[in-house]
């Protein structure tokens, strides 16, 4: 079985999300704003297209990137998979994001799309 998530207005790098921890006094621990954002559009994107879905089995994750001008691929692509597989346990689609639940991750392609930049993903289920 595969299922087929585009995601489109990510553009956080990975340098972003480090340099994003923020000390919340209030609740005394660490929150990320950048990290949230990135989480959210992954999860808006999931819901919307994974309607009811909940995978058990381990997966393979196909993903291809199509980026405007002027991103760092490595950046990119690291920030992507962090706030996708997070955002995947989050909406209740996996279980984990562990190599039980998730195999290495398979990158197709990062090429250019300045009209349309997005994230292109295919959930294999592993037979």
């Amino acid at each position: 079985m595969k299922y087929r998530v585009v995601v489109r207005g990510f553009d956080i790098r990975l340098n972003k999300i480090i340099e994003g921890n923020v000390y919340d006094y209030r609740a005394k621990k660490y929150r990320n704003p950048t990290k949230m954002k990135g989480d959210a559009i992954c999860i808006k994107a999931i819901k919307g297209q994974l309607k009811g879905v909940h995978i058990t089995k381990p997966v393979v994750i196909h993903y291809k990137f199509y980026a405007p001008d002027g991103w760092d691929a490595d950046g990119i692509i690291s920030a992507f998979l962090k706030c996708y597989l997070d955002a995947l346990q989050k909406a209740k689609v996996i279980d984990g994001d562990s190599f039980r639940f998730v195999s290495y991750p398979r990158i197709d392609g990062y090429e250019i799309d300045r009209n349309d930049p997005r994230v292109e993903t295919i959930i294999e289920v592993e037979e």
